[in-house]
């Protein structure tokens, strides 16, 4: 009898791990989150982003590295969303990072951690210039 409950015990918990696995695991692509801000576009069930960050170049002008994201809902009408990193690069100037966000779609407004305003494109360019 000994020897039939451990081989159950062990399926049963690796059943459980694989289950807690599928539950907590984050649908999609993980976005740093140490990111100055993030760029949105789109609407419905389909969205696009571009999250921006500053990085050490090695210059006297920090650089800035982007990710660019399309967000979709998991099922219609669904509140989660699935992301998919779908392209990333780096740039030098601040000015290059709009025509990076127009491209991909991610033009509409953009938000700034820690800050509750959304900003129009205008607004956050006229404030990450004076930076």
């Amino acid at each position: 009898m000994k020897n039939k409950i451990i081989p159950i015990i062990i399926v049963a918990a690796t059943l459980i791990i694989v289950l807690l696995f599928l539950i907590i695991k984050p649908k999609g692509d993980n976005i740093p989150n140490d990111y100055i801000a993030i760029f949105n576009g789109g609407s419905g069930e389909i969205t696009y982003s571009t999250y921006i960050y500053k990085i050490d170049n090695g210059q006297a002008n920090m650089g800035f590295k982007y990710i660019n994201t399309v967000n979709t809902t998991v099922s219609w009408g669904s509140p989660e969303w699935e992301i998919k990193i779908t392209d990333s690069g780096e740039v030098t100037w601040t000015d290059d990072v709009f025509p990076v966000a127009k491209k991909h779609g991610a033009y509409s407004y953009v938000k700034i951690p820690n800050d509750d305003k959304t900003y129009t494109i205008e607004e956050f360019q006229e404030r990450f210039l004076m930076n």
